[in-house]
């Protein structure tokens, strides 16, 4: 039996606020009684603050020494405010120093975290990073799967999520499965059952009409649907029979339409929706990288990425 991924230790940036920790009861129920979860509030470059014309007010090194403490304070509230949801699971504080990206990035590889937990958007005060503008640079760069989450997503009330499924998104190629053994980890520590989803869209491929003169003939047309339902046909087998071999059952579900319109039909709230990060574009596939970057910002459900730009 193949080795599962584990997502026990799992990174959460957040910039002092409250919607800033939308991704944290995710963390939380997908790390369990044995995980931990590590806050970290980044501190920008401190530079000194300056009356109107120019007379220095306060010092870079204070300036420092203050949002310092504003993040440790930031870091002690949100840990205090989750900590009695999550009884048995570790959790940790992390500041960290320079640009938001660049240092979520590195103490992922630093502290070999599992997984990172983000908020879609976030609203820094003066003198803090915006968490949401960098979310979209850690998705595309990450070598850690990344799992977004948007403020509709998140609890109405505070609490850890119950997932109701797994959906796991696939386009035909060999890079999608890489999401498997993440999927099916993630499953089994949240006891919750996957689907592993595809959806065919020949229209946007090939169509039956350019313009006013037809471009295939009706048979042509139902010969290539055929083969792209086929095809997709075989690869959910394949998917199914390859979460088999990692202990987990998967029921296979092939949809028709524009890739992000059934993926997102298809999801509900109470789901996560899998992708990798890239997929393979070509006749009878959908590009994956686009898929994800609007599923994202349009699925009903958090979406939970994995990298595989390191497989190119």
């Amino acid at each position: 039996m193949p080795v599962d991924h584990p997502l026990t230790s799992i990174l959460v940036p957040i910039d002092g606020t409250p919607l800033s920790e939308q991704a944290l009861p995710f963390a939380l129920a997908i790390a369990g009684k044995t995980g931990s979860v590590t806050l970290l509030e980044v501190v920008p470059e401190s530079e000194p603050l300056r009356k109107p014309f120019g007379a220095i007010t306060m010092s870079a090194e204070e300036v420092m020494s203050m949002l310092n403490e504003l993040a440790s304070n930031d870091l002690d509230r949100a840990a205090n405010h989750w900590q009695d949801l999550a009884a048995g699971t570790t959790l940790n504080r992390l500041v960290g120093h320079g640009d938001a990206t660049e240092v979520i990035l590195q103490s992922a590889v630093d502290h070999n975290f599992e997984l990172i937990a983000l908020a879609s958007a976030g609203r820094g005060a003066i003198g803090r990073l915006a968490l949401g503008s960098v979310t979209d640079r850690v998705v595309r760069e990450a070598n850690t799967p990344v799992i977004v989450v948007r403020e509709s997503d998140a609890p109405s009330d505070r609490a850890l999520p119950v997932v109701g499924r797994i959906i796991v998104a696939l386009d035909g190629s060999d890079r999608a499965l890489l999401a498997i053994p993440v999927a099916a980890t993630l499953a089994k520590q949240l006891n919750t059952e996957v689907v592993a989803l595809t959806a065919v869209d020949l229209p946007q491929v090939v169509s039956p009409y350019m313009g006013y003169a037809p471009a295939f003939s009706p048979k042509i047309y139902s010969d290539l649907e055929e083969e792209s339902t086929n095809n997709a046909r075989k690869h959910l087998d394949e998917a199914v029979n390859t979460f088999e071999e990692h202990g987990v059952n998967a029921t296979a579900q092939l949809v028709s339409g524009y890739a992000v319109h059934a993926i997102a039909d298809a999801a509900t709230r109470d789901d996560i929706v899998v992708v990798t990060s890239r997929g393979q574009g070509g006749i009878k596939r959908w590009i994956l990288g686009s898929v994800t970057e609007r599923l994202i910002r349009e699925c009903p459900a958090p979406v939970l990425v994995v990298p595989s730009h390191h497989h190119e």
